[in-house]
């Protein structure tokens, strides 16, 4: 009966190590398709009346990208929201985007514990925060369906071995016939 255990075990880990290939795999620099824009909806997130935010992406080095949009000549404030998380000197900088058009913007920013990354951008009327990077709740994330499926279907299977274990050493480990 040990080696029908150890075996189960043994098969649930090569289950759930399958599926971390394919999540390592994914390349995640690709923008995800919130960040993807078309020409049709350039307007991307208005900050103010003269200034929008197109895109954000962050490298996983400590550089966050910011594609902003201007009508006219704009002065912008950035700092690094994780820094507030983990206290001591804030990262800011303020830029004078002068002329109307698209500004591609790179800062350094901190990446929480937790694993967020924050922007925080200020112009004379407002301040808005931006989450860059948000953390994986999921070590599977990214994974195929199948990945998922394989998983769902070793549990189930392994509850059943280990309910017939427990029945079977309760009763003694004999089959006993009805009627005896």
């Amino acid at each position: 009966m040990k080696r029908y255990t150890a075996l189960c075990v043994v098969l649930a880990l090569l289950l759930a190590v399958s599926g971390v290939p394919a999540a390592a795999a994914q390349d995640s620099s690709q923008p995800t398709t919130d960040e993807q824009t078309t020409d049709d909806d350039r307007e991307g997130t208005r900050i103010d009346g003269g200034l929008r935010l197109i895109s954000t992406s962050y490298d996983g080095s400590g550089t966050a990208t910011l594609v902003f949009e201007t009508d006219g000549p704009k002065a912008v404030t950035l700092a690094d929201a994780g820094g507030f998380v983990d206290g001591g000197r804030i990262n800011r900088r303020t830029l004078v985007l002068d002329e109307a058009g698209t500004h591609t913007v790179e800062f350094q920013v901190t990446e929480s514990d937790r694993g967020y990354v924050g922007v925080s951008i200020a112009t004379e009327e407002v301040l808005y925060a931006e989450v860059v990077e948000e953390p994986t709740i999921s070590p599977f994330s990214g994974a195929s369906g199948t990945t998922g499926w394989l998983g769902g279907a070793s549990i189930v299977v392994l509850s059943f071995l280990a309910a017939g274990y427990y029945v079977r050493r309760k009763e003694g480990g004999a089959p006993v016939r009805a009627g005896q």
